[in-house]
């Protein structure tokens, strides 16, 4: 579909909007007189003076309102062109391919992911033509080239210093990426999880068209505090200082000053953590599976009342795993849960005027305003434009940051919840599937084999036990 300039348009605002969480930009915008985008329309806006867009939306929904001539108001809603991660994975694509008969070879997931977002749909074969088509970006986003875009580093290799490993980055276990209903973005989480790598986007020009690009790159390139390089798709560490001179760092087009925000809720707080990771295993001499859970906790004796935060998996562990290596996983896993918990996390809306350059993941430091550490290294971790015409105040962009190593935290606490939401999910389901009337309660137990749970009734106080409709 064509693309389409706002400024076609009579628009009086548009705020776009994207956290590190979020899968793509969201785009809301209100327009005056009787003509507005129709849905499925590509939309751009280009600020004044700029060469790349701060929107490239794809218009999902639009809502008109008819009045007398001259008040008609109409709004529209859209997402960048990544906003197809919501959809769930074609069914043809659901699996990297593994090969080999005695030694067998896992797909590395740059190649896997390169199916999943520009392999035309149903492919013939994907398991004998695996190559993924990036001249057409049919699911709307488009790459800068094979060296931004490269094989997951150090995949299958157990131990440094071997044959093929790459010295700073992690060691990746080797396995098959298996999915079920699951979303494009759950899917890229879970691989981006297991390889500690992130998919970036941004948006930028081909020719005369505006496209959305995609980076994959390892945690590990992001820069430190002191390093002034920029990686794919995001520019240097940047540095504001109150007294420095140069345009481009003092700030100059700050508004007022950074505003801290600090959450304490002592309702949602937990002060102990447990992890509990379930490998099965086949007993190739009786041919029976066997299940073995791994279980980590981290209890301090401060802890009064003790509020507990599980993480409870059955697909963390690798068959292939020693005893050993299971339980490092789960006290990495524990470790990172546990630094969680122990902070408070704090954020900082900083708010500037006709500014353009910010990235997602970008770094931050600050020298010499009141309320924020100097040196102290903060990554971007939400972005929020504010527009409006030339003559109605124009442009300003509001960035939320967090220092960055609560960014780290955060990030994976994020992808844990995801798993750990989605065992209440199933907790619920066996809660409440024989409960003759419509009544809240709160869980107390659940059966380790999930066969059953127990909640304490809201309504009477007495133990509900409940099994799901299929055991």
């Amino acid at each position: 579909m064509a693309q389409k300039n706002l400024e076609s348009y009579k628009w009086v605002s548009m705020t776009a909007e994207r956290r590190i969480g979020d899968s793509a930009w969201q785009f809301s915008i209100e327009f005056t007189g009787e003509t507005i985008p129709s849905v499925y329309t590509d939309l751009y806006y280009v600020p004044p003076g700029e060469t790349y867009p701060i929107m490239l939306c794809h218009l999902v929904s639009a809502r008109k309102e008819y009045g007398p001539s001259g008040s008609c108001k109409s709004s529209a809603v859209g997402y960048s062109m990544g906003w197809y991660l919501k959809e769930e994975i074609d069914p043809n694509q659901r699996n990297s391919i593994v090969s080999g008969t005695t030694t067998l070879t896992y797909e590395n997931p740059t190649a896997y992911l390169k199916r999943l977002l520009w392999t035309p749909e149903n492919p013939a074969h994907p398991e004998t033509n695996p190559a993924a088509d990036t001249t057409k970006p049919l699911r709307g986003l488009t790459w800068p080239g094979v060296a931004t875009f490269g094989a997951v580093k150090n995949w299958g290799i157990r131990s440094a210093g071997v044959s093929g490993y790459t010295s700073g980055y992690p060691l990746v276990s080797a396995r098959q990426f298996s999915f079920d209903t699951e979303s494009m973005t759950a899917a890229i989480d879970q691989i981006a999880e297991h390889c500690h790598m992130i998919l970036l986007d941004e948006f930028g020009i081909s020719g005369t068209t505006y496209i959305n690009r995609v980076h994959w790159v390892p945690e590990a390139s992001i820069p430190t505090a002191t390093s002034t390089t920029a990686f794919a798709g995001v520019p240097a560490t940047l540095n504001f200082n109150t007294t420095s001179t140069t345009a481009t760092l003092n700030g100059h087009d700050m508004i007022g000053n950074p505003g801290k925000t600090v959450d304490l809720n002592s309702e949602d707080k937990k002060n102990c953590c447990r992890v509990e990771l379930l490998q099965s295993k086949l007993n190739e001499s009786t041919n029976e599976t066997v299940e073995t859970w791994y279980v980590k906790e981290y209890k301090p004796a401060t802890a009064i009342p003790q509020r507990w935060l599980v993480f409870r998996s059955a697909d963390k562990l690798d068959s292939d795993l020693t005893a050993t290596q299971c339980n490092a996983v789960a006290a990495d896993i524990l470790v990172d849960l546990t630094a969680f918990i122990a902070i408070a996390e704090t954020t900082i809306d900083v708010w500037f005027k006709d500014r353009y350059d910010f990235r997602l993941y970008q770094g931050l430091t600050f020298t010499g305003f009141a309320g924020i550490t100097a040196d102290v290294l903060y990554r971007v971790v939400g972005i929020r434009y504010e527009c409006n015409p030339p003559d109605s105040g124009g442009n300003r962009v509001c960035i939320t940051i967090s220092q960055a190593n609560q960014w780290v935290l955060s990030r994976k606490y994020k992808l844990y919840m995801d798993d750990i939401q989605s065992e209440a999910a199933q907790v619920e389901k066996i809660v409440y599937a024989q409960l003759k009337s419509i009544q809240s309660g709160t869980i107390t137990y659940v059966d380790p084999d999930g066969a059953y749970a127990l909640a304490t009734s809201d309504v009477n106080g007495l133990t509900i036990k409940g099994r799901s409709w299929n055991q």
